[in-house]
């Protein structure tokens, strides 16, 4: 059966002496290193809307793949856009929407950890170059957690957040620490997302549950043997 496959990135660089879950960072080199791979073995990179058609039955004469930055650190335009700017590879950068310009203060304490964020002007010259946004709650909660307003508040306020500044529809979700449950996937429905992405690992099919597509994470330790795996399998 045919299949798609979405990458997941959060940093790229070399993880800070201390800082916990450094699986988190994909050096420079590796993710050089890796999306020559895809150009080199023909794979399709596209975006999240043809990975969503897919989903519907939409035929593909090759393998599609899409790759995905979750939180929308600076690194990402600082490392990984002129390595994608090189093969013409398109991606879609998941934004946190009230910390835009800020850091990752849902985590950096526990992590001890602070990482830039991508400010305004950075995401409106990533958007000139084509690139796509998609909305990852406003301040990082774990969705489920929430009442009913402050569901509401982190999810249909991060879509007219991000739809606002960038004056282009947002389409699709990514679940912060891939925490959800029947209420937040209504909650992104009635939000009027076409999908959303999870963090459960897998490939996506054609029938697939579009508010619960999987994703393949490419983390520090993923190697070039353990990434052609995952691609291949």
């Amino acid at each position: 059966m045919q299949k798609a496959i979405v990458l997941t990135y959060h940093s790229i660089g070399q993880p800070k002496k201390g800082a916990r879950l450094q699986g988190l960072y994909v050096t420079p080199k590796m993710f050089a290193a890796q999306m020559y791979y895809l150009k080199v073995c023909g794979y399709k990179v596209v975006s999240l809307t043809d990975i969503f058609n897919f989903s519907l039955g939409q035929p593909s004469d090759s393998i599609l793949v899409a790759i995905t930055f979750d939180d929308g650190f600076k690194s990402f335009i600082e490392l990984a856009f002129p390595i994608l700017n090189k093969y013409n590879f398109p991606a879609a950068i998941f934004l946190v929407s009230s910390l835009v310009g800020k850091h990752n203060e849902w985590d950096c304490v526990d992590l001890k950890d602070t990482k830039e964020m991508m400010d305004w002007s950075d995401i409106e010259f990533l958007k000139k170059q084509g690139f796509e946004f998609g909305a990852h709650s406003r301040t990082h909660p774990s969705l489920p957690t929430l009442s009913d307003t402050e569901l509401e508040a982190e999810v249909r306020g991060c879509k007219d957040d991000l739809q606002s500044a960038l004056d282009l529809p947002v389409d699709f979700f990514c679940y912060p620490y891939g925490d959800y449950d029947s209420r937040v996937i209504r909650s992104i429905k009635e939000s009027g997302f076409k999908g959303a992405f999870t963090t459960k690992k897998g490939y996506i099919y054609s029938g697939d549950d579009p508010f619960e597509f999987k994703r393949m994470s490419i983390k520090l330790n993923t190697g070039p043997l353990a990434f052609t795996w995952k691609l291949l399998r």
